[in-house]
């Protein structure tokens, strides 16, 4: 039950916390009783120092998770002789340092004193006490969203307790990796070393640490859409809460299950689960935790169109999220508390709430939050502010472009999902059929002769099943394979449809805004409505790229480059006689995410040229991109008029030059202008993806 105690206290909803626990404490237990006799004890002055190192370090162990403050006074007490310690004990000192901090929620020192014992002993010194260290430094990494940092560390206990064949170790730490996988995404990892952990726990016959790991699957298929899978998962983490009676687990069980049902739209079943574990929640005093249901709570309400009871579960969940300093939560409450207000045109209260909404989203760096918020700040702002509006709706349908490459990995991830699952079962009933084989052959050597030539008859009959059922399972797997075929088929069809579709959208608007320039008057804002159409061209031709061709995930560039400069002329009314363009482009194929900025840099460049270099009509564009050092370098020089003085454009506030600079900036770029008979522009860009 210590487990269970420790586990669920700092987590949120499906969090498997410090290892340190499991590792080290299951000698040094006792009833509370008994460590306030210890404590007792420790207050004789005539305690031998390595009799009071040795108590303080047992207590501290019982102390670290319900009185971390009191256990870091014990820890400040032997300081000065805690160099008598061996090695191992300076390091458990170090150690329950960074267990009590964990337990108050300091992860830098959680982070310090981890990486101080890696600094004093070695792996060949006690590779018990480094592997255990390595896990709790990957778990602050974890937790402070440094996740490859994370996954190395991980990686690296799990080397150590591997070859030293500590069972619950290996799971803990599977289980943990599952946590880095899933918040990359990473969905098919997650999946794999969260069943590996559950097979380990299986093995030692750990409900509790089942139990977390079946609520972590249920959150996987959760993210995965496949709810029924979901609910089922957080039904078996609740049952196996109620059986242990661990009443925070149940009650992260019912938040769970009921925000599964909440975006399946079954409001009422939603509602039970979610007052059910506000309940249990309150009952027990898990109030750290008690935010996330009532969100929930507010979620459901707000479906249902109860506004004013939306309004009071998402106030009291900003007031609880604000006070334990949860960002996450708050930022869950802020949204739907703007829904609320938008649904009861209280424009201007929902407009504050939508923009500290955003505020956190920036800092978390939360692409859908930021995504939502600006539609809601589109919507709040246009009845009364169309221009400002119109900003906001902008920045929400780049952000959908990134939003909608994430749906389609995640669509694609689904897919392998189930047909790693289905070859699976296929491997573990063969497995099955091999080891019924080799015990009916076993007990035929056994018998005598007579029984023998009796059991050979059952051996060949058995033979003759297994056999029929071999062929059987090779039949099955040969119409999954082609299942999985078509799956796969399908999938492509799906993308295609979906780049087509978002081809078709980005056309429509660029349509749209070729009318609206058409019937505005002032030049300034017919050039801006030209210059967003322009932008959305070059996002719809990336698009119209992919469906058309067979790599559905890379663009290769010199085609691209060439259909957007091409258009750019169409755009402007120019002539290829008048001005005349030299495209130098390496033949290279890079991921979308790398050509969605790189098109708009050269679209605005390239627009920018067209404008202002050329007050005669007539002149000459070079466009240069090429790979050299691992870098990627574009430059586009004009012989036009120049610029007076190209570091103030730069320092300025156009916003033609502020989206370079942040696009040149998305891609781990320098931008450099200069004159040199004309314009030259020079960006050397370091993060880039060739498509696979």
């Amino acid at each position: 039950m210590i487990l269970w105690k420790f586990l669920y206290q700092f987590a949120l909803e499906h969090i498997f916390c410090t290892f340190a626990l499991i590792v080290l404490s299951p000698n040094l237990l006792a009833q509370n009783s008994q460590t306030d006799s210890l404590v007792q004890l420790l207050k004789q002055p005539s305690l031998e120092d390595t009799t009071r190192i040795r108590l303080t370090l047992a207590v501290a162990d019982q102390l670290f998770s319900s009185e971390p403050q009191q256990a870091i006074e014990l820890l400040n007490s032997i300081k000065l002789i805690i160099y008598q310690a061996s090695r191992g004990q300076q390091a458990d000192h170090l150690h329950y340092y960074g267990a009590a901090y964990h337990s108050l929620g300091n992860i830098d020192s959680v982070a310090y004193y981890h990486e101080l014992i890696l600094s004093r002993i070695t792996k060949e010194d006690d590779d018990r006490r480094y592997a255990r260290a390595l896990a709790n430094l990957a778990t602050a990494y974890r937790i402070r969203g440094e996740l490859n940092e994370a996954a190395q560390r991980y990686e690296e206990a799990l080397e150590i307790f591997e070859i030293r064949a500590d069972t619950f170790p290996r799971g803990t730490i599977r289980n943990s990796l599952g946590l880095v996988y899933d918040a990359q995404g990473d969905y098919q990892s997650a999946m794999q070393v969260y069943l590996e952990a559950l097979d380990i726990f299986e093995s030692v016959n750990h409900k509790g640490a089942q139990a977390i790991v079946l609520n972590n699957i249920g959150r996987v298929y959760q993210a995965q859409q496949d709810h029924a899978r979901a609910i089922a998962y957080y039904q078996q983490y609740k049952d196996i809460s109620d059986q242990v009676e661990h009443h925070s687990g149940v009650a992260n069980a019912l938040n769970n299950i009921g925000s599964a049902f909440s975006e399946i739209n079954e409001l009422d079943s939603a509602e039970y689960y979610l007052l059910e574990s506000v309940r249990v929640k309150e009952e027990i005093g898990m109030i750290i935790n008690l935010a996330a249901s009532l969100n929930n709570l507010g979620k459901v309400a707000n479906l249902k169109a109860d506004y004013p009871l939306a309004i009071h579960y998402n106030e009291r969940a900003l007031a609880l999220s604000r006070e334990h300093k949860n960002k996450k939560d708050e930022s869950f409450s802020l949204l739907e508390l703007a829904r609320s207000y938008e649904q009861l045109k209280n424009y201007t209260t929902s407009q504050s709430y939508y923009q500290q909404a955003l505020a956190l989203a920036e800092e978390m760096g939360d692409i859908t939050l930021r995504h939502q918020t600006h539609e809601g700040l589109y919507r709040v702002h246009k009845p009364q502010e169309p221009d400002r509006a119109m900003s906001y709706l902008e920045k929400a349908y780049v952000l959908k472009d990134s939003i909608l490459n994430a749906e389609n990995v995640e669509a694609i991830t689904t897919l392998r999902l189930e047909n790693a699952f289905t070859k699976k079962e296929l491997i573990h009933q063969q497995k099955i059929t091999t080891l019924e084989l080799q015990e009916a052959l076993q007990t035929a050597r056994l018998s005598n002769q007579r029984i023998a030539i009796a059991g050979l008859v059952v051996v060949l009959l058995v033979l003759g099943i297994l056999l029929y059922q071999v062929f059987s399972q090779k039949n099955k797997i040969q119409h999954q394979n082609r299942v999985i075929h078509q799956a796969l088929k399908d999938k492509d069809t799906l993308l295609r449809e979906i780049h087509h579709r978002v081809k078709n959208n980005l056309q429509v608007i660029s349509s749209l805004l070729s009318i609206q320039s058409r019937n505005v008057t002032d030049q300034v804002a017919a050039d801006a409505l030209n210059e967003g159409r322009s932008r959305v061209q070059t996002m719809s031709l990336i698009h119209q790229d992919l469906y058309q061709h067979d790599n559905l995930s890379g663009i290769a560039i010199r085609t691209y480059f060439e259909k957007l400069i091409r258009n750019l002329f169409d755009t402007y009314n120019l002539s290829s006689e008048q001005i005349i363009v030299e495209a130098h482009i390496e033949d290279l194929t890079l991921d979308v995410d790398t050509v969605i900025p790189l098109g708009l840099v050269i679209n605005e460049l390239v627009s920018n040229a067209l404008k202002y270099a050329f007050p005669t009509g007539k002149g000459r564009i070079e466009v240069i991109l090429k790979e050299q050092s691992n870098r990627l370098c574009l430059t586009i020089s004009d012989n036009g008029v120049g610029m007076k003085n190209p570091q103030t454009v730069m320092d300025g506030h156009s916003y033609g030059y502020e989206l370079i600079q942040a696009l040149v900036d998305k891609l781990e770029g320098e931008l450099e202008i200069s004159n040199h008979q004309g314009t030259q522009v020079l960006a050397v860009f370091k993060d880039y993806q060739k498509a696979a």
